[in-house]
């Protein structure tokens, strides 16, 4: 084996690929930070020589935020004076959800703050239900979500497939499982979940620039590129579809095509400035903050994983957890924390799992494995689904079986890969952890291997919409630290590799968009006019504190209905089904809008392109007042069928305010 490429060197041979992925899909600025063997070294995009250091500059870290809150359950663990553990239920901790409570569902009540941590309820994804397109989110306590989980739909768990046995290999999703955390966190300490964030984890650590409800007149806040984010122009979206048309003269052109229209970088136009804030995630005591909150440094998160790096050294030597009260050393409990966190992780019998706010895999992996599916190392939001769309619709013809569909996928992703070459080079299995982050405003990513000491993290200052740049140039930049010991020329070879994964990405982002369009244009051609939909203007309440309200407005000049979730600023136009008349029993209307008014607001993601989970119908119509008294609106997965309840909808029925 060649000698070591020193980690300088190496930040030189994958830069300019990083800054490729970056910029070339819509990225203006980053701050990425590495730690290899007790180095730091942090390099940026976007940044230029006058600026401030971009390792100094905080960023909303989104879902990266679930590790601390939950290390701050595992450090409450150790202290004997909150009485809890994983095993206690949520129904010994709300009296709202007690066995007393015949209106709640018995697996709700049962569920336990460990299944919370490792996210394995059987609570439905409701992101739809509370982040607006602009960043809004209106929950300030918890209490809306306790009054959600109670009005689950009866069918949810045939919906999701949930089972006991299912969720111990996978699990769903659930930001509103840690805002419960949270709530935990804020009963059983008797202060803020940030609050306790802060005395038991940040200042220990020194994270002295890592905030939640950061106020924007701040210094901090000044420095803070989430305020101001270049995005992508508002013609983007609309700029890159009509070259996309000239190129290939169809409006739903194949993936083949689509790949060979990218090959030119001349298709993509340059970023230009688009004030966007952040979520509001972190600017108020909000129970969301504890799931997509926190704003960070890339330096400051590197003093986290050094010492999660540490800790997790002392568990392989064999240390032990010792149990503390709360007026032992700080630093004492956070170490005792991180090392309950880590030996609960590391104690998850698959080898892929999410455990405690971070996802866990073994690596290297076999991509050749069938049973059972491997799980792609670092695979976390649109990349994975995306890279094997296109794989698979690119082979969609050829006959191919779908087991060697998923093998050709599998292979796609080059990250961590056993040796294929035939030569055996063998490397010792090993535990890694990653997680990302996409709220309005910023993606963030994050992986390490702390068994080889380092870790990777990347900040940016938007969503990814064609292709999730944090979470590439992390696992580039993080492929090669793992094989250090390879020349040079793996490196390169990575990289160009990386280059033609993110083409193969961006390809199946804009098959679908090219379709989202043409649907949306073609089924729900015009908005939804007040004077002939009039029965459809309305409070609906699903539960206490989950309303929306539908009115009449404007758009662009036009009068047609909005919809408005709770009281928040943004309005979604609707617009009417086609064929849809006034005098019909049941009318099907869409929140969706086209992508190049979304994107300014700093939205993307796959759930953006799919207009069915957008899709509303308002049923039972009053014969005398033509007035409807049900709203029903479904987004797992499924369509709303017209004039019918589809199974796990949410029904929100009319309420006079």
């Amino acid at each position: 084996m060649d000698a070591p490429v020193p980690l300088d060197d190496l930040l030189k041979l994958v830069g300019p690929t990083i800054d490729h992925i970056l910029g070339q899909y819509g990225i203006d600025k980053a701050s990425i930070g590495v730690l290899k063997g007790g180095q730091t070294r942090f390099i940026s995009h976007g940044y230029d020589k006058n600026s401030h250091t971009a390792e100094e500059t905080p960023y909303l870290i989104s879902s990266m935020t679930k590790a601390f809150t939950s290390l701050s359950i595992f450090i409450m663990i150790n202290d004997p004076k909150h009485n809890i553990s994983l095993e206690t239920h949520i129904g010994d901790v709300w009296e709202h959800f007690d066995h007393s409570n015949k209106s709640v569902d018995v697996e709700i009540k049962n569920i336990t703050i460990g299944e919370l941590l490792d996210m394995r309820s059987h609570f439905q994804r409701c992101t739809n239900l509370w982040e607006s397109p602009n960043g809004d989110i209106p929950w300030k306590t918890v209490d809306p979500i306790l009054s959600l989980f109670s009005h689950l739909p009866p069918s949810i768990k045939n919906i999701i497939g949930f089972s006991k046995t299912a969720f111990n290999y996978t699990h769903a999703y659930s930001n509103e499982c840690y805002a419960l955390a949270a709530a935990i966190i804020e009963k059983k300490s008797g202060t803020s979940w940030f609050t306790f964030v802060r005395e038991n984890i940040l200042e220990p650590l020194a994270m002295n620039n890592t905030h939640s409800e950061l106020p924007l007149d701040t210094p901090a806040a000044s420095n803070m590129v989430g305020c101001d984010i270049a995005l992508p122009h508002s013609n983007l979206v609309q700029d890159t579809l009509q070259r996309l048309q000239a190129y290939t003269n169809r409006k739903d052109p194949s993936i083949n095509v689509i790949m060979d229209f990218l090959k030119s970088d001349d298709h993509f136009i340059p970023p230009e400035s688009v004030l966007v804030e952040p979520s509001t995630a972190c600017k108020t005591s909000n129970p969301i903050g504890a799931a997509a909150g926190i704003l960070s440094t890339t330096a400051d998160l590197l003093k986290f994983y050094t010492k999660l790096i540490e800790v997790y050294r002392r568990l392989k030597a064999g240390a032990e957890i010792v149990r503390i009260g709360t007026r032992r050393n700080k630093t004492q409990r956070l170490e005792n924390g991180m090392l309950e966190m880590l030996r609960y992780i590391q104690s998850k019998p698959k080898p892929y799992v999410y455990a405690g706010g971070l996802s866990r895999v073994l690596v290297p992996w076999d991509p050749n494995q069938t049973e059972p599916q491997p799980r792609w190392p670092g695979a976390d939001g649109d990349n994975q689904s995306r890279l094997e769309f296109t794989i698979r619709e690119a082979l969609a013809d050829k006959g191919i079986s779908d087991t060697e569909l998923r093998q050709r996928a599998n292979l796609a992703w080059q990250f961590f890969m056993e040796d294929q070459s035939g030569d055996d080079i063998e490397l010792d299995s090993e535990l890694a952890l990653y997680h990302g982050g996409n709220m309005v405003g910023a993606t963030s990513f994050v992986f390490m291997v702390p068994g080889r000491e380092f870790a990777v993290v990347v900040l940016c200052n938007a969503r990814g919409y064609f292709l999730d740049g944090a979470n590439l140039s992390c696992m580039l930049l993080a492929d090669c630290l793992f094989r250090t010991g390879d020349a040079g020329e793996y490196i390169l070879n990575r990289c160009r590799r990386t280059r033609l994964m993110a083409r193969h990405i961006a390809a199946a982002y804009l098959y679908h968009l090219t379709r989202y369009e043409d649907t949306l244009a073609t089924k729900f051609p015009t908005l939804a006019d007040p004077a002939t939909f009039a029965g459809c203007i309305g409070r609906y309440q699903l539960c206490d504190g989950i309303y929306v309200t539908v009115s009449a407005g404007k758009y662009k000049g036009e009068n047609c209905l909005q919809l408005q979730m709770y009281d928040l600023e943004f309005r979604y136009p609707l617009r009417v089904r086609k064929d849809n008349k006034q005098s019909e029993a049941a009318v099907v209307m869409t929140m969706a809008m086209p992508m190049e008014e979304l994107v300014v607001t700093g939205v993307g993601g796959k759930n953006r392109l799919t207009i069915e989970d957008w899709t509303v119908s308002f049923r039972q119509r009053d014969a005398m007042t033509g007035t409807f008294s049900i709203m029903g609106w479904n987004f797992a997965g499924r369509a709303v069928v017209r004039g019918h309840e589809a199974d796990g909808e949410f029904r929100f029925g009319r309420v006079d305010v």
